[in-house]
């Protein structure tokens, strides 16, 4: 009975070694906060750039100018696809859910109950994640073209 007890204990004492060797191998990068000190912000956002160092003011500008407009196109587009697709889904559902006749009809109306749950929760994700889409978008752009950008939301303490 001893030696039962005694791998059972040593069985738990290696999934304890195991499971702090992988929580190092999860945690090993080395997390530096950047200083906001040497970036410079795009006004009404959370980005914070520092431009390549081969390259002008003048042609910085452009560049982010240009990333800016096409995050914008990207993201009028995204949205449009994403509400138009949620509002096709709800639509059907709600087609569905009023059309049900016969023996099917109790399945249908609770199908088409949770088609139109899918499709309003479709458009809300759209909605509510425009504007970091848009903010990816710029970084994306920025970072092919050789710029560091990081995020920086300063949290107001009430």
């Amino acid at each position: 009975m001893s030696t039962r007890n005694n791998l059972r204990q040593l069985k738990i004492i290696n999934i304890l070694f195991v499971s702090i060797a992988l929580s190092a191998c999860i945690s090993n990068t080395i997390l530096d906060e950047q200083r906001k000190d040497n970036y410079f912000n795009v006004i009404n956002t959370p980005i914070y750039v520092s431009k390549a160092a081969n390259i002008t003011q003048e042609v910085f500008e452009d560049e982010l100018s240009s990333c800016i407009s096409s995050s914008e196109n990207k993201v009028n587009i995204s949205t449009k696809v994403g509400t138009g697709t949620g509002a096709i889904i709800v639509a059907n559902a709600l087609y569905g859910v009023a059309t049900a006749t016969g023996f099917l009809a109790p399945i249908i109306v609770v199908g088409g109950s949770v088609l139109a749950l899918v499709g309003g929760g479709a458009i809300w994700a759209t909605k509510a994640t425009g504007e970091n889409r848009k903010y990816l978008s710029i970084e994306n752009c920025l970072e092919k073209r050789g710029h560091d950008v990081i995020f920086y939301i300063e949290e107001s303490n009430k």
